[in-house]
Formats: structure tokens, sequence, C-alpha cells
């Protein structure tokens, strides 16, 4: 009983402790509500003064940065989990009705679609005049993202949860069953392909020279770009369900109700930092502070120590946050879009 006393004790000083020493906000500058109160799992995406995400409602929005007011939305047959891609005045984003869309920005108004052979529930990346899209089936295409013409798909074996990411003139994704795939991302060749101890739901991260993909083996694999050789392997909290986030050589992943901060050419530990809610994000770096979407709250670390917090009675948040001309934007589990003063 008193280890019991002694324990929930020191919860309490950590949690005044961490208030005590941090920014705290307690009201966001706007919120916009969906009409069907769904949830929005994908990260928002700011682009020239506008907000752009999908729901589960299968509804794409385009919503205005400062006032908070719907510009435009865009209905699929199903519902979004993921986040849309953005190149010049074009969105790509795909649905779990199987189709891949892309939009004007401006209006929101269909420029194509094209069917796919699973569902899409990875957000996209691309470069260029190329688009590449996963599918839940173990598809990856490539499209033109001008007017969405089959460049070339490759297939493999197990089922992709996340999206792909580039690597140089490579694109990499990871599958269920544990493997991540490099493609040539002009001719869809295998430039290699390593295997993990499970599978790996979430999108790896990438540059140049490293790949970074987390499996539910509770491990962060570090790979050599070129090779597919394993660099370094971290052990993690517990399984990795999100992304980790590559920035200024180093690597951040959520794992457990633990933030960690590894070197990327080593994998040294720099910081970790614990946190007092589920992950429900991917890590946002932006300077020297690290935004994380935790549960019923938001927060930014710095150097592995609280400094800003944002917490709303009521709102359970669900997607990982995005920071924008000194706002931070995160969706919750009742299809609400926050927008708060960030550090």
């Amino acid at each position: 009983m008193n280890k019991i006393i002694l324990l929930i004790a020191g919860i309490y000083i950590l949690t005044v402790s961490a208030v005590l020493f941090s920014k705290e906000i307690s009201q966001p500058k706007w919120m916009f509500d969906t009409e069907s109160k769904k949830g929005i799992p994908g990260a928002p995406v700011p682009w020239f003064g506008r907000i752009y995400f999908g729901a589960e409602d299968g509804v794409i929005y385009c919503v205005d940065a400062k006032k908070g007011n719907l510009v435009w939305q865009f209905l699929t047959g199903k519902g979004i989990v993921s986040s849309p891609y953005l190149n010049g005045n074009l969105l790509v984003i795909g649905s779990k009705d199987r189709y891949i869309y892309c939009l004007g920005i401006d209006y929101g108004d269909e420029r194509w679609k094209f069917l796919a052979s699973g569902e899409v529930v990875g957000t996209p990346c691309g470069r260029g005049d190329e688009v590449y899209v996963s599918s839940t089936d173990g598809v990856l295409y490539c499209l033109s993202i001008y007017d969405g013409t089959l460049r070339w798909k490759v297939k493999t074996d197990g089922a992709y949860d996340g999206g792909p990411a580039l690597s140089g003139e490579n694109v990499v994704v990871g599958d269920i069953k544990g493997k991540v795939y490099c493609f040539d991302r002009k001719s869809g060749k295998p430039v290699w392909t390593y295997k993990a101890g499970q599978s790996i739901i979430a999108s790896p991260a990438a540059d140049a020279s490293h790949v970074l993909a987390g499996g539910l083996d509770n491990r962060l694999y570090c790979l050599e770009a070129e090779t597919g050789g394993l660099v370094w392997m971290r052990q993690l909290e517990s399984m990795a369900v999100t992304s980790p986030t590559l920035s200024g050589g180093k690597v951040y992943i959520y794992s457990g109700g633990r933030l960690s901060c590894y070197d990327v050419y080593d994998g040294k530990t720099y910081w970790e930092a614990l946190t007092y809610y589920n992950p429900s994000s991917a890590p946002v770096v932006i300077k020297d502070t690290v935004y994380l979407a935790t549960g019923f709250e938001i927060v930014g670390i710095r150097a592995g120590k609280l400094a800003w917090k944002f917490e709303y009675p009521g709102s359970s948040f669900y997607s990982t946050p995005a920071f924008y001309e000194g706002y931070v934007f995160a969706g919750t589990a009742e299809g609400r879009l926050f927008c708060i003063k960030g550090w």
C-alpha cells in the first residue's frame, strides 16, 4: 500500500512539475466541426493559407487557416484515414472506396480518379510529375499527377497499411509481413528488400542515406538507403504503430508513451521523454520543438522536457498535428479540427 501511495504521489509531483514549467494553452484560436462528427485520423496539411484534410466520413475538407471557415468539401465513397499529398495546385488522396482522387486545391474540383485493386489507407508521396500510392492488397502505384495515367505498378506478398516514402531516386514502403521494399522510382524495378521481425504498419521515414522503419516487434530499424543493409537497431518501449520522423540528423519515434530521439548515424540516444496518454500520432519537428498528439492533449517537447501543452475537455486528438505560421492544427476522433497558438 505504501508503495502505491508513493507511486501516486510521484505521478502527482511529476504532473504538477510538468504543468508548472510548461507553456500551457487553454483556448484554441478556432475550431472547425464536421457535420458527421466522424474522426480525422490523417494529419492536416497546410498550404498557402488553407488547411486540407480527410475524415472518416469520406469527405475531403478545405478550411481557411486564419478563420477556420469551410472553403470547400468533396465527398468520396468511403472513409479517409490518410493525409493528402499536395503538389502545386493539385491534391492527391486515397479512400477506402479504393479510388485515388486528384482535386484542384482552389475549388475542390475533381481532375481525375484512379481505381486501385485494394483500399487506399496510406498517405501518398511524390516528386515532379509523379505520385506514389500504396494499397492494402500489396500494390504500389506510380501515377502521373496531371492525368492519373499509370506509369507502373508492382505487387508484393504483404498488404500495405502505411504509405510510401522517397529515398533519393528510390521509393520505399513497409508491409504487414515485416518487409521493407525499395523500388526504383522511375521504373518500379526492385532495388532491395529487408526482412524485419514483425509487421510494419506505419509509413517509413527516409532521406538519401537512411531508411527508418518501426515494427510491431518493438524495434526501430535504420537501413542503409542504397543497399538495405542494417545500420543499427533499437529496442522500443512498445510496438511502433506510428511513423518515425527524420530531421536534422536525428530520428524521433513515439512508442508506448515514450518519445525517443536518436542519432541517425549510430543510433545513440539523445534524450527520451514520457507522456501521459497512449500515442495517436507521429512526432512533428519544428526547429527545436517536437509536437505530438498523445490522446487528450497535444504537447511540445524541447530537449526531452515538456515545454508546451494544450488540452481540451472532451476531445481525443486523433491525428498527427501540423504546424503552420505559428499555429498547431490537429484533428480529433469527434471530427473537430483545432487551431492552437504554438510555441
